[in-house]
């Protein structure tokens, strides 16, 4: 399409809320974005002076332009988060965040729930906590739970078939669900607990467990009040690592940037009932020429949408573009009301700067790393420069052969992929057919094996089962 046959389809453009994709000579999704006013802002990127490089980059290359309307600006808010996520346009920011941290899941409408890890969060109305960023942190607390509240681990298949109870509950360590030796009532109270634990309310439980373990002991069940002091216990020295960063009992997530010539560093922190029981960090790109708040505006959009735990008012660094469409947008998903705030002083103002000295730090890393893939990247096309080869290797295996006094001859595979170490597909040939020293025959004997496999199409020697076995062929 040329530019006049653009200009006209422009001109036919609605004036409701939607969004737009704009698409190359290709048909390849440049950028995908929304407005109140579609033709209003789609023909602003044609008839106003463009002072960006991106934008007028961008411009250039557009060659034909789709829409969609929507009723609502957050619909098209979230219709814009669907798309990117699904095209991921090369000039929209784009959140870096493909860690997949576990959480700790929860189905609370099952009668005997179990708590179990997983990486990905679902709409299936279960309870969810984290991400967990260090697994460390959540095994101690997945220890915590098992060992202390005797809730069930077994599989839901397990469950439903057992005919006798496990050894779990031989041991003490679960109350015998399966066999009903427990009311859903009475289990309904454990997962309770376990839901204040994670949501960081400790101290209300740790009363509650006071009061338990004062009943069993004025009762004489000495060893249930044990045990009840052993889980007040566990669940204080949980409390006291949990940072205190606030004297009040609200949730908030507290957000900061952090940007620079290499993209932008993004931290969030949890922080429940004045401890902060959590954070992440993300990497967004794309953000060269994009302002601050249309930064934001993005980490808030696509994070959130990732459907984590909401609470009542977010704290950020910078006010984010479209500030009450994102409320409203998250107040949708949370049932209530969200808040974006930027604190301008007090404890508020000091969380928000703890969070943004956590988010330089993370941008050094980030600038570290891409100083390290930029030297990597170097030295493999100097490789290709020297070699005469048409780009630079994508996969380099090197060999040696190693000897004792000319026996016991074996060789040796390194792989490297993009110019980094792939240990999972190092691998050791044991030499067969050569007698003596000899260097040049063992070398030819592993690159006839070697490739041999390669060609026979064995996936073990492209590295996607592990080390496996070292004698292959």
């Amino acid at each position: 399409m040329d530019r006049t046959q653009l200009e006209e389809k422009l001109s036919n453009l609605p004036v409701s809320p939607g969004v737009y994709l704009m698409k190359d000579a290709a048909g390849e999704i440049l950028y995908v974005g929304k407005a109140k006013n579609l033709r209003s802002r789609v023909q602003s990127y044609f008839r106003e002076k463009v002072d960006r490089p991106k934008t007028a980059l961008l411009v250039r290359r557009i060659r034909d332009v789709e829409w969609i309307i929507t009723d609502t600006e957050t619909e098209a808010l979230i219709l814009e988060l669907n798309l990117i996520k699904e095209h991921r346009p090369r000039y929209n920011i784009l959140m870096i965040d493909d860690k997949h941290y576990p959480y700790l899941k929860i189905n609370v409408k099952e009668d005997y729930p179990r708590v179990e890890v997983v990486r990905r969060r679902r709409e299936d109305g279960a309870r969810y906590f984290g991400p967990y960023t260090s697994s460390l942190a959540m095994n101690e607390v997945l220890r915590i739970i098992e060992s202390l509240f005797l809730v069930r681990t077994c599989s839901d298949g397990k469950f439903g078939s057992r005919t006798r109870p496990c050894l779990n509950y031989q041991i003490r360590k679960c109350l015998g669900p399966c066999m009903g030796y427990v009311s859903p009532q009475e289990y309904r109270k454990r997962i309770e607990e376990i839901l204040m634990l994670l949501e960081g309310k400790t101290a209300p439980l740790l009363s509650r467990l006071r009061k338990r373990m004062e009943k069993e002991s004025e009762e004489l069940n000495f060893e249930e009040a044990a045990r009840l002091r052993d889980q007040i216990q566990a669940v204080e020295s949980l409390s006291r690592r949990q940072k205190v960063v606030t004297d009040s009992s609200d949730d908030r997530d507290v957000l900061a940037l952090v940007r620079g010539d290499l993209g932008a560093a993004g931290q969030i922190f949890f922080v429940r009932n004045g401890r902060v029981i959590g954070r992440d960090r993300v990497e967004l790109k794309n953000v060269r020429g994009m302002q601050d708040a249309e930064i934001m505006a993005s980490f808030i959009q696509q994070y959130y949408n990732m459907a984590r735990d909401l609470p009542g008012e977010i704290l950020v660094s910078v006010l984010p573009a479209d500030q009450e469409v994102l409320e409203d947008w998250l107040g949708r998903m949370r049932g209530k009301k969200v808040v974006i705030r930027h604190p301008r002083r007090g404890q508020p103002r000091r969380l928000v700067d703890m969070v943004m000295e956590n988010a330089r730090l993370g941008y050094e890393e980030l600038s570290l790393r891409r100083m390290k893939e930029d030297r990597t990247g170097r030295a493999l096309q100097e490789l290709a420069d020297a070699l005469d080869l048409p780009a630079p290797p994508g996969r380099i295996e090197c060999y040696d052969i190693s000897n004792i006094s000319g026996t016991n001859t074996v060789a040796s595979m390194v792989v490297f992929e993009d110019g980094m170490p792939r240990k999972n597909q190092y691998r050791r040939f044991r030499i067969r057919t050569v007698e003596g020293p000899n260097d040049f025959a063992s070398m030819e004997e592993v690159l006839t094996r070697r490739f041999g496999r390669l060609e026979e199409g064995d996936v073990r020697f492209r590295g996607c089962a592990g080390p496996g076995d070292y004698r292959w062929g």
